[in-house]
């Protein structure tokens, strides 16, 4: 009977520890649309310390040739 109490007070306290964590989770600050194509950029081409261009001009030829394809898809 002890046993059983112990579990499900160990139990109790696991699912109290998972919703604090959740309830942190969602209080953290979530990336910004420019901190995911930099990341994305990174992943795809290497980081910036290896390249001679800085993130914001990566990102800024990244998107020109987003809207080109998209006008070239338009037509």
């Amino acid at each position: 009977m002890k046993i059983k109490k112990h579990l499900l007070e160990d139990i109790k306290e696991a699912k109290e520890s998972i919703m604090e964590d959740k309830k942190l989770m969602k209080a953290m600050k979530k990336q910004g649309p420019k901190a995911k194509l930099d990341e994305s950029l990174g992943m795809r081409r290497g980081k910036e310390a290896t390249k001679t261009q800085s993130y914001k001009a990566r990102r800024d030829e990244s998107m020109g040739a987003k809207k080109a394809l998209s006008a070239i898809k338009k037509k």
